[in-house]
């Protein structure tokens, strides 16, 4: 098959009308048209849980009689020094593009929204002026009282009055020019309402994140207006959190902190939470994907015949959300495109071990071992349940549901039949969900540690420590193994744990090196003090596995 003319699933609001928004966008456009203008909706969930989408479902049922939406991506302005600033440009804007749509030149609606627009400039315009003011940059006094003193004045003031009435404050002269202009709006229009859409707070930094929220206090005194925002409360919180925790009081005897969740409270008075993603929503994207126009016909079969069998296994593990899907569409179709020659079965297993978060561990013990443990996954099915272990003895209870998938006839069957993963191992990586930008900069590094310790451990369970005369050098071979460790971890040292993990090693590596000595050999007098010695030298390099697995825990949580 070519893969050639396949295509990537944009990351869009989705149109499947089967993944159970519509009821929720329905009961939303209720409250929204329903409701005395004067509050804001969170839409909380996390990464990909289908916010953009609820939105998208949420803007396409409001009445246009009743309801002027206006949209602002947050992520696209975050270089902006102040984030009201393209917040107001976007309401100026969005009424403008209304306005064509609804009202003819020089009628009642245009003249309202001209005038509307002309004030929300001058206020932004006063805003920039302000934020100039209050940095110190040369001469800008001035030319935030005269921006205040355009939003004030009246035509039938004498120049002494207008100075005594404008107001110093730049934040007191656009809230009131702002909110005067608006409550007009709605007196002109028949009490349109203005609804604001607020997205992309999950691409942003934290603290932009932040500085929406605080942008649109602004609007909070002002009739007419609706924000519906959504957000990873769980991210905010913890930014609100971390910036107020100098500011504390003595009011009471248990004392006073402001918290990101009471901040949430305060900001949001219609709160609402996705619920997860439940698996026939999931096949209803799947679905939609797959019934797309613009995919050609070798794509939806491939989808459907092979993809969907993997995603079925993705999908029953509970732990899904919609972008995770378009991204595993994504990641196997790049895949192919660059390495045609590759089993598309066995690119996809891998995927799906890396995507799925009770499958982790067996994955990264798949990309250290290779072959050798997938030879074991093999002999699993005719009997031999410690054969895994002595590869990999952090697998010692697989998951059931993966004994599944790898079982013959399985969607998973061909990942241990594949004779030579050397190609496979590291290309699903980089599209897990679970990996960071940060932690896959190490990810070598680890798996090359992990690789030398599962090496090393082969060759001392392999070595007769009754026998070392014979033996001796599979220690030897242990003992470099254990010197290339030494030479990896030196470039986490930055991390907790890697002091520790150095020593562990050096300790290791002595004790092999005196064991592949005859000097050292001699010593021990009887076969049970050899085998207690091996016992104990095992335990230690299953200490060590430990410690670099948290290392790798502690790399991914930055």
């Amino acid at each position: 098959m070519s893969y050639r003319d396949f295509k990537i699933v944009l990351d869009v609001p989705s149109t499947a009308p089967g993944l159970g928004f519509d009821e929720y966008a329905e009961a939303l456009c209720g409250i929204i048209e329903g409701s005395d203008p004067h509050f804001s909706i969170g839409l909380f969930g996390g990464w990909g849980s289908g916010k953009s989408t609820l939105m998208h479902r949420i803007h396409e049922k409001l009445d246009s009689n009743n309801c002027i939406p206006i949209e602002f991506s947050a992520w696209r302005y975050e270089k902006e020094e102040h984030l009201i600033v393209p917040l107001l440009d976007a309401i100026r804007a969005g009424l403008i593009d209304w306005a064509d749509l609804n009202s003819r030149p020089g009628d009642r609606i245009r003249n309202a929204v001209k005038e509307t627009t002309s004030v929300i400039g001058k206020a932004t315009e006063s805003i920039i002026r302000g934020f100039s003011m209050k940095i110190g940059i040369p001469q800008v006094v001035d030319l935030s009282f005269d921006a205040n003193k355009a939003l004030t004045a009246a035509a039938d003031h004498d120049a002494e009055r207008t100075r005594q009435e404008t107001p110093r404050s730049f934040y007191f002269a656009c809230f009131k020019s702002l909110r005067d202009c608006f409550t007009e709006f709605r007196r002109e229009t028949n009490n349109k309402r203005i609804v604001v859409f607020i997205d992309d707070l999950d691409r942003c930094l934290p603290e932009s994140a932040l500085e929406v929220l605080e942008s649109m206090k602004l609007f909070f005194d002002f009739d007419g207006f609706v924000f519906v925002v959504g957000l990873d409360q769980q991210v905010v919180e913890w930014c609100i959190d971390n910036r107020y925790a100098q500011y504390e009081s003595v009011e009471d005897e248990q004392g006073f902190r402001i918290k990101g969740s009471d901040y949430i409270k305060k900001i949001f008075q219609v709160p609402f939470t996705l619920p997860p993603v439940a698996q026939q929503a999931a096949q209803d994207l799947i679905e939609a994907v797959i019934a797309a126009d613009d995919l050609p016909a070798a794509q939806k079969q491939d989808l459907r015949d092979r993809v969907r069998p993997h995603l079925e296994h993705f999908l029953a593990s509970g732990k899904v959300n919609l972008r995770d899907i378009k991204r595993f569409l994504n990641s196997y179709v790049l895949i192919m495109k660059v390495h045609p020659g590759l089993n598309p079965d066995v690119v996809l297993a891998l995927q799906t071990a890396a995507f799925i978060p009770e499958w982790r561990e067996v994955y990264e013990a798949i990309r250290v071992n290779q072959t050798d443990l997938t030879h074991e996954l093999r002999n699993m099915s005719i009997g031999d349940p410690h054969c895994v272990e002595e590869i990999a003895p952090e697998l010692r209870s697989l998951p059931l549901s993966f004994e599944r998938y790898i079982a013959d006839g399985a969607p998973g069957a061909a990942l241990v039949r594949e004779m030579n993963l050397g190609p496979y191992v590291g290309l699903s990586s980089s599209a897990s969900a679970a990996e960071s930008d940060f932690g896959s900069s190490f990810d070598s590094i680890i798996v090359e540690i992990m690789r030398n310790v599962s090496s090393g451990r082969r060759m001392i369970q392999n070595a007769d420590f009754n026998n070392l005369e014979r033996d001796r050098n599979l220690l030897r071979d242990a003992v470099e193994h254990f010197v290339i460790l030494m030479k990896y971890t030196s470039e986490l040292r930055q991390f907790p744990g890697a002091r520790e993990l150095e020593s562990k090693i050096d300790a290791i590596r002595g004790a092999l090196e005196e064991l592949s000595t005859d000097r050292r050999a001699d010593r021990i007098d009887t076969a049970q003090d050899r085998e207690a010695i091996k016992s104990r030298i095992l335990d230690q390099v299953a200490d060590i596995s430990s410690t670099v697995r948290g290392i790798r825990a502690s790399i991914r949580m930055r």
